[in-house]
């Protein structure tokens, strides 16, 4: 977290717009963790074993003063992982932090962002501070080898949605090379990997080769935005985002729901599913006077990078509502619910105003 408030520190500093989860924008790093994480399958399924070296052995494992070893070194690595694929979405408690941290100077976006990795790693804290904690966890043996595949199979699911999310920035193809080189991978380090010294390099050569060309295909032939703003829309009612529209149209009388997305965003999925796509919001909608806009921000997008930061906002999901009652704009919360949709609908049409003002007649 520290590392992600230092970057975010120089970009800011730099005049570059950040925001939360804006490393998902980049394919690179995207087919970084899919290599990352297949490579970790495979050796959760016990495809491979390959001995570290022996300089990375003692930062990793330092030998303590008893001669025993400590793991510092691969916790911290795993835990940064963890951090990496973290940070998608803020909701639902992390949009109002991230959003105030970025929004100010250095020291506060270090303290904010050190603030969120003590509470996610709190756990473990809590285990070192009460060690006798230690004690309840099940005792070692063979339901390790099932956590091992269980562990190995949520990480192939891991790839798989990171694979979606590249195919919406370079396109289908492209990821789907990229998921076939990702399966060679796997069979190599399950077939070469055989305790000789020259299958490991063999394996260790081909693997390298395979991550070097993962790494090219993105830029071979990397697509402009094809997702939802460049006028692609799954339901008929969602129109494209046009910020410079939406005080036209609400002068005109009319209420503007917008919702801001991205294929990396899984709480935004989860808002679509649960209650954007119910028949009773897609009816709201659709009512005469209603306009759905739809932005994406899957890749990279100054327009909307700026429209978020005017709110304060600097991750997704991200849904304001305009209106005659609401002609700044009505921020929902980050987890919708139908009545919280369907409440700011009606405030910001004005129905609010109109009955209270027939009740005190």
């Amino acid at each position: 977290f520290l590392l992600l408030a230092t970057g975010a520190t120089i970009l800011k500093l730099a005049g570059i717009a950040v925001g939360w989860g804006m490393q998902f924008q980049e394919p690179l790093f995207l087919v970084f963790l899919i290599l990352v994480l297949t490579v970790y399958s495979c050796n959760l399924f016990g495809f491979f074993e390959i001995p570290m070296p022996t300089w990375i052995g003692r930062v990793a494992t330092p030998t303590n003063a008893d001669g025993n070893n400590s793991t510092l070194g691969a916790s911290f690595w795993t835990g940064a992982l963890a951090t990496l694929l973290a940070t998608p979405c803020s909701a639902p408690f992390l949009g109002s932090a991230v959003g105030f941290a970025l929004s100010r100077g250095p020291v506060e976006i270090i303290v904010i962002f050190a603030a969120l990795g003590i509470g996610m790693a709190s756990p473990y804290l809590l285990l070192a501070a009460m060690p006798t904690f230690a004690t309840r966890l099940p005792k070692p043996g063979a339901w390790m080898g099932w956590v091992r595949i269980a562990m190995g199979i949520s990480l192939v699911g891991t790839v798989i949605w990171l694979l979606t999310i590249l195919s919406a920035q370079v396109g289908l193809l492209n990821a789907g090379i990229l998921a076939v080189l990702m399966v060679i991978c796997g069979l190599i380090l399950r077939l070469a990997y055989n305790g000789k010294r020259t299958s490991k390099r063999v394996s260790l050569a081909t693997i390298g080769l395979i991550s070097a060309i993962a790494l090219i295909v993105p830029q071979v032939a990397p697509l402009p935005n094809s997702g939802i703003n460049s006028g692609k829309f799954s339901q008929d009612h969602w129109q494209k985002f046009e910020v410079s529209a939406i005080g036209l149209l609400v002068e005109a009388g009319n209420t503007i729901f917008v919702d801001i997305t991205a294929e990396w965003c899984l709480t935004c999925k989860v808002n679509k599913s649960l209650v954007l796509n119910k028949a009773k919001i897609v009816e709201q909608l659709t009512a005469p006077g209603t306009i759905a806009m739809r932005g994406d921000w899957t890749k990279p997008d100054p327009i909307i990078a700026e429209y978020l930061a005017t709110f304060g906002r600097y991750g997704l999901p991200f849904n304001v509502i305009y209106g005659p009652g609401t002609p700044l704009g009505s921020v929902l919360p980050e987890l919708l619910s139908e009545g919280s949709v369907v409440s700011a609908l009606q405030q910001a049409k004005g129905m609010f105003e109109k009955d209270s003002k027939q009740q005190n007649r």
